[in-house]
């Protein structure tokens, strides 16, 4: 019978347990919100980026309040002159921010 000091079980019992102390005292659970501040946003004020050779209907939805976003591992980037990696997103025209975030 194996002991139960050398179960890989209770090794990652432990390790979790510490990590959600860790969790708690870097502020985890408190406000993740604290520090930011509510701004209004218009609908011109959303930027979607998405593969320059794909549809961005094929990438992005905008329903019932809620924005949706799909990355395909062999994605092209949003345009001809970057060299990202695959991604779809959006920038908020007019809230660009330089630190903080």
């Amino acid at each position: 019978m194996a002991s139960l000091t050398s179960s890989p079980w209770l090794h990652l019992l432990l390790l979790l347990m510490a990590m959600g102390g860790t969790f708690t005292a870097a502020g985890g659970s408190g406000n993740p919100t604290a520090g930011f501040q509510k701004v209004h946003l218009a609908d011109g004020d959303f930027q979607v980026q998405s593969p320059y050779n794909v549809p961005e209907s094929q990438r992005f939805q905008y329903r019932d309040g809620v924005r949706t976003f799909w990355v395909h591992r062999n994605d092209k980037p949003f345009n001809t002159a970057t060299h990202t990696n695959p991604r779809s997103e959006v920038r908020l025209r007019g809230h660009d921010y330089s630190s903080g975030v």
